[in-house]
């Protein structure tokens, strides 16, 4: 009983917020992926149309990495070249900590800059921490009632199942046993009433009787 109870304190007080964060991250990070993805095949656009000096094209790139999400949210994004140099970036500053989605994009096939999407993860962190206290409070409650749960009662109450099985089994032998003994009867019932010979009745008679009295 105190292994059982360790092992549903220890899925109250680390599983479930584990599961609840990785869940949480993952739906952010891949929203996140999604979202710079479509960022970067609009930088691209705007490298097709003059790719020779597209990192001067500050306005227009601004203006792209600048765009709400579908919430009306703002993103702190920057794009940089190949070489790493700045181009374009968000004046917001998200709180920490935060995950962050980089993709490249390319011109005519040869990348040439990425552009880096961040997003906090400040909330998802919190209600962690939180579920986990509340989680840990519930799952030292649970090893305490496993723990301190009379054994003994729990071992008379699997008895008391154990007897209410046998006794089943018990009634099932007996009204399978009364169901043939009543079978013979009848055939010795009819038998009686038939119109064999004296002797052959006799003898049908001792046999179905055997059936029933083993000598």
């Amino acid at each position: 009983m105190k292994l059982l109870g360790a092992l549903m304190a220890y899925l109250f007080a680390i599983a479930i917020p584990f599961w609840y964060y990785v869940f949480s991250v993952s739906e952010i990070r891949n929203s996140l992926a999604i979202e710079t993805a479509f960022l970067a095949k609009s930088v691209e656009k705007v490298i097709q149309t003059r790719p020779d000096i597209w990192e001067f094209e500050s306005l227009r790139l601004q203006e792209t990495i600048s765009q709400p999400t579908l919430e009306g949210n703002l993103r702190e994004r920057v794009i940089r070249t190949a070489a790493g140099t700045v181009v374009a970036k968000t004046d917001i500053t998200i709180g920490r900590p935060v995950i962050a989605v980089s993709v490249a994009f390319f011109d005519s096939g040869r990348p040439v800059g990425s552009i880096e999407a961040r997003h906090s993860i400040r909330t998802p962190v919190v209600f962690t921490v939180l579920l986990g206290i509340l989680s840990s409070f519930l799952g030292a409650l649970i090893y305490f009632i496993f723990r301190t749960y009379p054994i003994k009662k729990l071992d008379s109450v699997f008895a008391d199942l154990q007897r209410a099985e046998e006794e089943q089994r018990r009634n099932r032998e007996t009204a399978e046993r009364l169901a043939e003994e009543t079978a013979v009867i009848a055939d010795i019932g009819r038998l009686i009433g038939s119109t064999l010979d004296i002797d052959e009745v006799y003898e049908r008679f001792a046999a179905e009787v055997r059936k029933l009295i083993p000598f």
